[in-house]
């Protein structure tokens, strides 16, 4: 058991508590952080906060059915986050400490934008452990997973940076399945490494701009008909030199 008093804390360092329901940290006491939560709750029912409050009860209230002294806390900062808010996480803990006779702190938390925090925690009282809550559909979460579908979309939609994203993995893996496929997988590295070689040498001699800008479909276009004029009066000059060698159309 574990004899010395223990601080159940939570951190609001961004303060939501504070802008949304105009309650002021700290606040002590299971009534005042039930009362807290509930309130934040009704005003953005999608705040991961309320969460963090609900379970910085629950675990206060299972170190006491345990038989381990404790006092739930919770602490706020400022919608300034940075220096602004850890002093004045910094001010309220100090209040804590004098009301609450404690040595030590289970910080609960849902995220590291609140962990941020510890070393001024940490700075006054020790930290005896961190319960990470995982809050689902929490609006982080939400906001990675946009990022990331813009991100695809972008990907799929710029043929420059989808061809470097993902045809040139597509070409390596490509090589990889032929060397696996004729028994001879060094192949695969060898080829890799000829592709990668290849693409760093362009690049960084910046020929793969002036391939670009020389062989411009127009440019290119030009050559082509160039090209199939000379092999069309190539091929009239040797069916003639033919039916001239070989006149088997006269018989």
């Amino acid at each position: 058991m574990f004899e010395k008093k223990i601080i159940v804390l939570s951190v609001d360092r961004d303060n939501d508590l504070g802008v949304k329901t105009g309650i002021k940290g700290p606040l002590i006491g299971e009534k005042d952080i039930l009362n807290a939560a509930m309130e934040l709750g009704i005003a953005d029912p999608t705040e991961s906060d309320t969460n963090v409050l609900f379970r910085a009860i629950q675990v206060s209230r299972k170190l006491k059915n345990e038989g381990t002294p404790c006092e739930v806390v919770a602490i706020t900062g400022d919608i300034e986050v940075g220096v602004k808010s850890d002093l004045v996480i910094s001010e309220q803990l100090d209040t804590v400490i004098k009301k609450v006779k404690s040595k030590g702190v289970i910080l609960v938390t849902d995220g590291r934008e609140d962990e941020n925090t510890l070393p001024v925690i940490q700075s006054k009282i020790p930290i005896v452990s961190i319960d990470r809550i995982v809050v689902q559909q929490s609006e982080s979460i939400e906001d990675t997973y946009f990022i990331l579908h813009k991100y695809i979309r972008e990907v799929m939609e710029d043929r420059k940076l989808a061809g470097l994203v993902l045809g040139a993995p597509g070409l390596v893996f490509l090589l990889f399945g032929i060397a696996f496929l004729l028994g001879r997988p060094q192949l695969g590295w060898f080829g890799f490494l000829f592709v990668l070689g290849i693409y760093l040498f362009l690049k960084g001699f910046g020929i793969d701009n002036f391939i670009r800008r020389e062989f411009s479909p127009k440019r290119v276009g030009f050559v082509f008909y160039v090209i199939a004029i000379l092999l069309g009066i190539i091929g009239v000059w040797q069916s003639y030199y033919y039916f001239l060698q070989f006149p088997t159309w006269q018989s």
